[in-house]
């Protein structure tokens, strides 16, 4: 079913928004995402390169979401 809301719109385009940012700077190795602290722990925990992965695979799977949202996907609707 597609129905478009603008509470759709908005809370995917907040999602794609986010996305964004986490993918951009996990591929750009962005300094500053490494000197925050859930972002240093999961450095420890995994090392650099892994987490970095993660942080950008998250960022990517954030855009899909935000855009099967906005789009106004859903699975079952009231009838």
């Amino acid at each position: 079913m597609l129905g478009f809301d603008t509470q759709h719109l908005f809370v995917g385009g907040v999602s794609i928004l986010i996305g964004a940012l986490l993918a951009g700077t996990g591929a750009a190795d962005a300094v500053w995402l490494f000197q925050l602290r859930k972002a240093r722990w999961l450095e420890r925990q995994m090392g650099h390169l892994p987490a970095r992965l993660l942080i950008t695979l998250t960022g990517v799977a954030l855009i899909v979401l935000g855009t099967v949202i906005a789009s106004g996907f859903q699975l079952w609707s009231p009838n």
